[in-house]
């Protein structure tokens, strides 16, 4: 629901982002998982087909480091977790960049609350061309409630800040997400997600104000000891809804559909390898913002 669903970094953090997570025993060290990955983005820029310059693909690498530890008091749970990790892009110039992410999290019973501060300096805005670039941070309010064995309900709020390089003040933008997804569990090796949520982005300048509607559905497989797969499909209908007349986003509405398969498999007790796949096609009433593009990304990780 962002303005593009995986940032330069984004894309290949998502590897672990969409994966089951995985359980951290109360009252044990930190856990720690490091990894390095590459990602390749085809038509990095989401550029239309009758947009200039053309498609650009590009290639980047990823460091990244997770850390997660849990307490137990009583019937209380509490968790502290953390990341950083440095890209690097090799095909766009200056775009290298870094993530910074920061949170705690409660649970008693049948709930849980967490919330994640995460910030991403230098991200080149690759929705509406080439050089651009914008600070980003994020605070998410995360609850999650189990309603039975098998059904749990969660509901996240993302405050986003997006602020420009000086030159493009108008760009400057807050933004409110507002996701909530019911888990399903189907049975041992599967499970079912449903998906809804809306958003809006508030900048400076109307004309890059938007809001959006999506939903989705998911699905969540261990069809082996080993292996954990994701799959997920969302349409997002977007509308530029206070841009003025003679604004090339004027009337504008979008329709985005995203789909990825996401897979994850332990070689070793403490190590493994993980790779996906994202597609995604955009249809607009703006003729250069009908595109289509992929994203392939592979990575190595080890578990502390």
């Amino acid at each position: 629901m962002t303005v593009k669903s995986c940032t330069i970094a984004g894309c290949l953090a998502a590897v672990t982002a969409y994966a089951p997570a995985q359980a951290v025993a109360a009252d044990k060290d930190w856990r720690v998982e490091t990894g390095a990955g590459l990602a390749h983005y085809d038509n990095f820029f989401l550029t239309g087909d009758t947009a200039t310059p053309p498609a650009q693909d590009a290639t980047e690498t990823r460091l990244y480091l997770d850390a997660e530890r849990e307490f137990s008091s009583g019937a209380w749970r509490w968790a502290l977790f953390g990341g950083a990790a440095l890209v690097q892009n090799h095909d766009i110039d200056d775009a290298d960049t870094e993530e910074f992410r920061l949170g705690a999290s409660a649970r008693y019973g049948s709930t849980r609350v967490a919330l994640e501060f995460e910030h991403l300096p230098n991200i080149i805005f690759s929705e509406e061309g080439t050089g651009t670039f914008y600070d980003l941070d994020t605070l998410t309010l995360d609850l999650r409630q189990t309603l039975t064995e098998r059904v749990t309900a969660s509901l996240s709020y993302d405050w986003k800040q997006q602020e420009f390089d000086a030159d493009e003040p108008l760009r400057d933008a807050d933004v409110d997400d507002l996701q909530g997804t019911l888990r399903i569990k189907l049975n041992d090796m599967a499970a079912l997600r449903l998906l809804a949520g809306y958003a809006r982005k508030d900048a400076r300048g109307d004309a890059n104000s938007w809001e959006t509607t999506a939903f989705g559905v998911a699905l969540e497989l261990s069809p082996a000891e080993r292996w954990e797969v994701f799959a997920r499909a969302r349409l997002r209908a977007r509308e530029y809804d206070k841009a003025a007349p003679g604004d090339s986003n004027f009337g504008r509405d979008d329709d985005i559909l995203d789909a990825l398969v996401n897979a994850r498999y332990r070689i070793g007790e403490r190590w493994g390898v993980r790779g996906q796949l994202e597609y995604r096609d955009a249809e607009s009433t703006r003729a250069d913002r009908n595109y289509d593009a992929f994203t392939f990304s592979l990575a190595v990780f080890a578990v502390f």
